[in-house]
């Protein structure tokens, strides 16, 4: 038992091959695409897998290229509910190719961005996928230099470093915006997340200025709220505490709009406790379509994004770009759909 652990410790791919009696090749294929050896082969080969307690590393995973089957993920936070259904459609494509992913989470810091991107890379990751196009100097440099897939998604309004898939932000934000323009709502109030190195938000929020700037609409700063982030969350609380603060300057907008639906569910039940009717007091709308949002009374009027098919899309490029398929195109623009309900 004790040489069994050992070995186990210490074998390497050649080891396990030469026990077998087969190529380092054929020991590679058995764990990437078994199908490709013989049944017979598969046989040997798992009798000593079992017998040694061979762990196969990364690298092996991938041994003619020495490129390991992880994809890199990163994304700003882990507790945002959109980001989990984005991370289900990149899970149902790549488990299907036998790829699996090595998620990270930058807590909305570029540099710590930066410094994921350096240990994917170093780790040699057969691809990485981002969230948003804005990155440091060095990010970039490192991307550039990388020779494998990248792909920057959620965010599509600049030219990507090399692959992008998702949805312009301000387009998004501008024509919720102007929804509200067109039902009679002329003040208007903006509620955010930080936008500090959030580039989807920046967006949203240029979005929502540019609307009212075309209508002739007044800006009123007093109405502009960006929340803190606590612990890198958004959270109902701080929706909850965006609308106080515009309370408390005495006046009420006709209608807000919200970069978040987690931040406008917040304003909305903080609406409800203070006894301020939506709509007829005060009109809301949201972004991202929160299953909550439906559920409310009244119902969120909110921006629809298919983030799954943005994980599902963003997986299909990658695995396209790793079997030598040449990508036609370089953006993948996957939409939105603003959803009127009734608290407008």
């Amino acid at each position: 038992m004790w040489l069994v652990q050992n070995m186990a410790n210490k074998l390497q791919i050649r080891d396990v091959a030469k026990l077998a009696g087969v190529s380092p090749i054929t020991i590679s294929r058995y764990i990437n695409n078994p199908e490709r050896v013989s049944a017979k082969t598969q046989d040997k080969i798992a009798k000593v897998i079992e017998t040694t307690g061979y762990i196969p590393n990364a690298l092996a995973r991938n041994f003619s290229s020495s490129r390991t089957n992880t994809i890199g993920v990163i994304i700003p936070s882990v507790s945002h509910h959109s980001y989990g259904t984005y991370l289900q459609g990149l899970v149902d494509i790549f488990e299907k190719h036998n790829y699996q992913l090595l998620i990270c989470s930058s807590g909305y810091s570029a540099r710590s961005e930066e410094n994921l991107i350096e240990t994917l890379i170093a780790q040699q990751a057969a691809a990485i996928i981002l969230t948003g196009q804005q990155h440091t100097k060095r990010s970039r440099q490192m991307l550039h230099n990388f020779d494998m897939p990248v792909v920057e998604t959620w965010e599509i309004d600049n030219t990507p470093i090399d692959l992008g898939v998702g949805f312009s932000n301000y387009r998004a934000a501008r024509d919720a915006t102007s929804l509200l323009i067109r039902r009679g709502y002329e003040q208007l109030s903006f509620i955010s997340p930080s936008t500090n190195e959030n580039d989807r938000i920046m967006q949203r929020k240029k979005g929502f200025l540019d609307a009212l700037g075309s209508a002739g609409l007044p800006v009123h700063n007093d109405w502009m709220i960006e929340t803190p982030s606590s612990s890198h969350m958004i959270s109902y609380r701080n929706g909850a505490n965006a609308i106080d603060q515009i309370i408390c300057s005495h006046s009420l907008p006709q209608a807000v709009f919200i970069a978040s639906d987690i931040l406008a569910l917040g304003v909305l039940s903080e609406c409800q406790r203070r006894g301020i009717r939506v709509p007829q007091d005060m009109a809301l709308c949201g972004f991202d379509d929160h299953e909550l949002s439906a559920l409310q009374n009244p119902p969120l009027t909110t921006v629809n994004v298919p983030y799954y098919q943005m994980g599902t899309q963003a997986a299909e490029l990658v695995i396209s770009r790793l079997n030598g398929c040449d990508n036609k195109s370089r953006t993948i623009d996957i939409g939105y759909n603003i959803i009127p309900r009734q608290s407008i």
